[in-house]
């Protein structure tokens, strides 16, 4: 019997910059159908979650240790967040260096 992975929830990894913002988008960050992104900052610099890259007033910042979650548990389709969609969930830049958090994707 073959087992099928990743059907509620997916982790991957997205490198960050200190000088480019970089969207979560895509299958590479997103690969599966979503109600909840959560962003896992296991780095030892600050990294920026700007909603519009572009908007300073959309920005939050995610401390070393610590995780941020977008959207909400809902359980049902239509999801918030499609795979391999071209809208982004957001944007993140790192305070220094370049660095990887972690995005969970999750049903």
């Amino acid at each position: 019997m073959a087992v099928a992975y990743e059907q509620a929830h997916a982790f991957r990894q997205l490198a960050v910059n200190a000088s480019t913002w970089t969207d979560i988008v895509g299958l590479a960050a997103l690969p599966l159908n979503c109600n909840q992104v959560i962003v896992l900052n296991l780095s030892a610099v600050i990294v920026y979650y700007r909603s519009d890259p572009g908007n300073a007033n959309s920005q939050v910042p995610i401390n070393p240790g610590q995780g941020l979650q977008i959207g909400a548990s809902r359980g049902s389709s239509p999801f918030l967040f499609q795979a391999g969609s071209a809208n982004p969930v957001g944007s993140l830049l790192s305070s220094s260096g370049s660095v990887n958090v972690t995005i969970e994707s999750l049903q």
